[in-house]
């Protein structure tokens, strides 16, 4: 079922389209194979040095958000009411921030990018972006 944003939408319409994009949003990241890495380091002649390796467990840490533009538009209004996001400075827009999944970059791009797919399928400009920490 797909939620369709019209001029005259109402709040439970926004609320219904959270929902939706949300469980599309779990649903993503609990299917990403997370791995886990051993980092080791090198001295300058390219020789391992003994006590350096580290395990970095459940993936690459990093960040990941949504982009809603514009700001001023009623769903914008209404995630920045509900305490769902925040103004972006940088990239204008409503930027939600996924806080879920601990450092887990791998499940945060997945969560961002299925919940920016469904709130987009809505006719609302969204697209999901990330960093590495």
């Amino acid at each position: 079922m797909s939620i369709i944003i019209t001029p005259k939408s109402r709040v439970i319409e926004f609320v219904q389209l959270w929902a939706q994009a949300e469980t599309a949003g779990k649903l993503a990241a609990a299917n990403v194979k997370v791995k886990d890495y051993l980092i080791t380091s090198v001295d300058f002649l390219n020789k391992p040095i003994a006590n350096a390796p580290q395990y970095v467990m459940n993936g690459t840490c990093g960040f990941a958000w949504l982009i809603i533009k514009p700001a001023n538009s009623r769903f914008g209004k209404w995630l920045l009411a509900g305490g769902l996001g925040r103004k972006s400075s940088y990239e204008g827009g409503v930027r939600v921030s996924i806080y879920q999944y601990g450092q887990c970059m791998e499940q945060k791009e997945a969560h961002a990018h299925a919940m920016s797919a469904v709130i987009a399928a809505a006719g609302l400009r969204c697209y999901a972006d990330s960093r590495m920490d």
